[in-house]
């Protein structure tokens, strides 16, 4: 065992070790990991959990602490107060218990542009309801210069930028910007990078089986399939606020269509429910391995494009 996990190590890859190992006295394996998994710590009362963490911090301090099956918001918080520092869990996407009362304005501009996208309102009315909110005009603008896009001249004009990204890419790149706010918020960054790999592994399921506008439309479902969650809202609310085709919605709201499948894979693949991705990928004619590979590809995706994102 320890031979493969330094060779992970020796690959590019960090590495967890849990609590069981440390437990029951396996140092060779903790010497090669760069994180702690609290594992079934997570299962203890608050105080001794606290206890515990505290103690790995003294002993370990240059071990970042790793909280797992965290299904909660108000559990993610609890553990930021424990100092732990890292997350795994539904915890992002199953939304806040107690949300506020609607959008703030800037997501409803972002909104409003959508569902204009979706009428095919001409560019120059696209970018007055930009320019309604500086900020998200300015976050526009940033995003189509982006390296993501791979502009050879920057262009400053909100109109010409619509213009050259189109209606059908802007609509795509423009639910990202539903997760940004005014103010950085790493719940809501998180949120972005779980919908992104969502959309992508949508996306490259349905590549070679849909056109190229179904698979667009397959990359949005799986951004907008955590939208009830950045909105803390239901979806059927959160939907209701966006002119959707049909066949969009219904992945959305009752997981049926043509594109529910790929979804269902996809956060079978999240919550890493190998058991229910196998019977996927034989209803869907993919084989369970091929679709694990996608789900891998998908994440490097997301890196480098959240990466390339942030480069001007």
């Amino acid at each position: 065992m320890l031979a493969k996990l330094t060779a992970l190590r020796d690959s590019g890859f960090q590495l967890a070790c849990g609590y069981g190992l440390i437990k029951h006295g396996l140092p060779e394996a903790l010497e090669l990991a760069q994180f702690i998994s609290l594992g079934n710590v997570m299962n203890q009362d608050p105080p001794d959990i606290l206890a515990h963490c505290r103690q790995l911090g003294t002993r370990y301090p240059e071990r970042r602490l790793l909280a797992r099956n965290i299904d909660s918001i108000e559990l993610y918080q609890a553990c930021r107060q424990m100092n732990i520092q890292l997350f795994q869990g539904r915890f992002l996407t199953l939304g806040n218990p107690n949300p506020s009362d609607k959008a703030p304005p800037y997501r409803m501009f972002v909104l409003e542009l959508l569902n204009a996208i979706m009428r095919q309102a001409e560019y120059e009315e696209l970018a007055d309801i930009a320019w309604r909110d500086p900020v998200l005009a300015y976050r526009l603008l940033r995003f189509v210069n982006s390296a993501a896009f791979g502009l050879r001249e920057k262009i400053d004009n909100l109109r010409n930028a619509m213009a050259y990204v189109g209606r059908d890419q802007l609509y795509r790149w423009l639910t990202l910007l539903l997760f940004s706010g005014k103010e950085p918020n790493p719940l809501d960054e998180a949120l972005r990078e779980n919908a992104l790999v969502r959309a992508r592994l949508v996306e490259k399921l349905a590549d070679g089986r849909m056109s190229r506008k179904e698979c667009d439309e397959a990359f949005v479902v799986g951004i907008l399939s955590v939208i009830d969650a950045l909105l803390e809202i239901p979806m059927r609310d959160a939907l209701a606020q966006l002119s959707l085709p049909e066949t969009m919605s219904d992945a959305l709201l009752r997981r049926e269509g043509k594109y529910a499948a790929y979804l269902k894979l996809a956060i079978a693949c999240e919550e890493s429910d190998q058991d229910t991705i196998r019977t996927l990928a034989t209803e869907c004619d993919m084989d369970a391995v091929m679709v694990n590979q996608y789900h891998i590809k998908a994440l490097a995706w997301t890196l480098n494009f959240s990466e390339k994102l942030d480069d001007q």
